[in-house]
């Protein structure tokens, strides 16, 4: 590897060293809320109510204002559409999906101690959410715009007429760039 490719590849591995970090932030501070508000709710607002109902409204309040910041802070998209909350809710609900799995396998299945399999899975369904936050939920592929590129040529020679036709599409972002 020569120096070039090897400061773009310390670059990429720092840049996303920083967005876990974030991300972990967010997420710490995503399980205070949740716990916060609950408590609030439990405690001193609505005694009377349903616990279930009350955690239903802790997770939503929790769940904003994780998508808000995980949207603004941690992959600074800068998009906002319904689409964007359909693919959060997506990767929510499969990494749910992937922690009641491994939660299912490892003790179920293979007879570990509850707790312990639940703390082992933290860290993996963790990685595997914030992937997919950054390659599907909050991709600046889906805020590009689409580029349409037409181009037309005729050639006109001796007793023949040649034309050429192509289309090219690619996604750019805010600034013009193609999108991978």
């Amino acid at each position: 590897m020569n120096g070039l490719t090897k400061n773009l590849n310390r670059e990429r591995i720092i840049k996303e060293f920083w967005g876990l970090f974030r991300y972990g932030i967010v997420g710490g501070t995503s399980t205070f809320i949740f716990f916060g508000t609950y408590t609030i709710l439990w405690k001193y607002l609505l005694p009377a109510w349903n616990r279930t109902l009350l955690d239903a409204i802790a997770i939503c309040v929790s769940g904003v204002f994780n998508f808000t910041f995980h949207r603004s802070w941690t992959f600074r998209a800068t998009g906002f559409n319904l689409k964007m909350v359909g693919r959060y809710v997506f990767a929510v609900v499969s990494c749910s999906v992937l922690q009641v799995l491994i939660f299912f396998i490892g003790h179920q299945v293979l007879g570990f101690y509850d707790y312990g399999v639940q703390i082992a899975a933290i860290p993996l369904v963790a990685l595997a959410q914030y992937f997919l936050h950054r390659f599907f939920t909050f991709h600046p592929r889906f805020e590009g715009t689409v580029a349409v590129t037409e181009t037309h040529e005729r050639t006109i020679g001796a007793g023949f007429e040649e034309r050429i036709d192509s289309v090219q599409v690619t996604v750019e972002d805010k600034n013009g760039r193609s999108v991978e």
